[in-house]
C-alpha cells in the first residue's frame, strides 16, 4: 500500500509542476517613427505578421498608438488572422501564413505605438514567426529603401525566439534617400504571466488525494 500512497503523492506533485510552472512569455517594445520629412504624404502602414513552421500559438497585440497625422476614414486591410483598429488594440496572431494589417495615413511628424509580443516557441520548428513594420506608398510600393538585409524594406522586423527580448532587427533609411525618416524603439518590458489553473484542476488533484487518503486508512485500520 505504501507504494499506491507514494504514486498518488506524485502524481499530484506533477499535476502541480505541469499547471503552476506553465508560464506565458511577452515582450513589449515601444516604437516612434519620426516621419516629419515626408509630412503630408499619402501612405500605407502596414504591421505584418508571419507564421513560422512550428506547431504553436503566437500573438502580436499593437496598443496605444498615436500619430498627429491623418488616419483614413476607410476601413484598414485586414488579411489572415487579424482583428481591430488603431484607435484601440489590433491583434495579429500566427494561425495562418501571412497575417497583415494595413492602415492608410497621411503622415504628420510621427507615429508611435507598443506592441505585444507573445514568446511561444516549437524546439522543432526551423523557422519561427517574425513580426514587421513597413511604410509604403499609396500604390504599394516602399516609400524608401531601408537596410533591411532581405530587401523588403522593413522598419523593423522582430523574430520570436524564445528569449525574453526576442530577436529585434532595427533597420535605417539608407543614406542616399534625402528625406529620411529615423524610428527608434525601446524593450519597456519583459512580461511572465502565470496560467491559471483550471477548476478541472483541482476536482482531478481532489480526486487523487481521495484516492491516496483512503488507501492510508485501510492500512492504518
Amino acid at each position: 500500500m505504501v507504494q499506491k500512497n507514494t504514486l498518488s503523492c506524485y502524481l499530484l506533485t506533477l499535476l502541480i509542476s505541469q499547471f503552476m510552472l506553465t508560464n506565458a512569455q511577452a515582450t513589449e517594445i515601444l516604437t516612434d517613427i519620426i516621419t516629419k520629412p515626408l509630412k503630408g504624404t499619402a501612405a500605407e502602414l502596414v504591421f505584418d505578421f508571419k507564421a513560422g513552421n512550428g506547431n504553436i500559438q503566437n500573438s502580436i497585440t499593437l496598443t496605444s498608438f498615436s500619430t498627429n497625422g491623418t488616419l483614413s476614414s476607410a476601413n484598414p486591410t485586414l488579411q489572415g488572422d487579424v482583428s481591430g483598429n488603431l484607435t484601440s488594440t489590433v491583434t495579429l496572431k500566427n494561425t495562418q501564413p501571412n497575417n497583415e494589417f494595413v492602415q492608410a495615413i497621411t503622415l504628420g511628424n510621427y507615429i508611435s505605438f507598443i506592441f505585444n509580443a507573445t514568446q511561444n516557441v516549437d524546439p522543432s520548428a526551423t523557422l519561427q514567426d517574425s513580426f514587421s513594420v513597413y511604410l509604403l506608398d499609396a500604390n504599394g510600393h516602399s516609400l524608401f529603401s531601408t537596410t533591411d538585409v532581405s530587401k523588403a524594406n522593413s522598419l523593423l522586423s522582430f523574430t520570436i525566439d524564445g528569449t525574453t527580448a526576442g530577436k529585434l532587427d532595427l533597420n535605417s533609411a539608407t543614406p542616399q534617400n534625402a528625406n529620411s525618416v529615423i524610428w527608434t524603439i525601446g524593450v519597456s518590458s519583459s512580461i511572465f504571466t502565470p496560467t491559471p489553473i483550471p477548476g478541472a484542476f483541482w476536482l482531478f488533484a481532489s480526486v487523487v488525494l481521495g484516492f491516496g487518503y483512503r488507501h492510508w486508512r485501510h492500512d492504518r485500520i
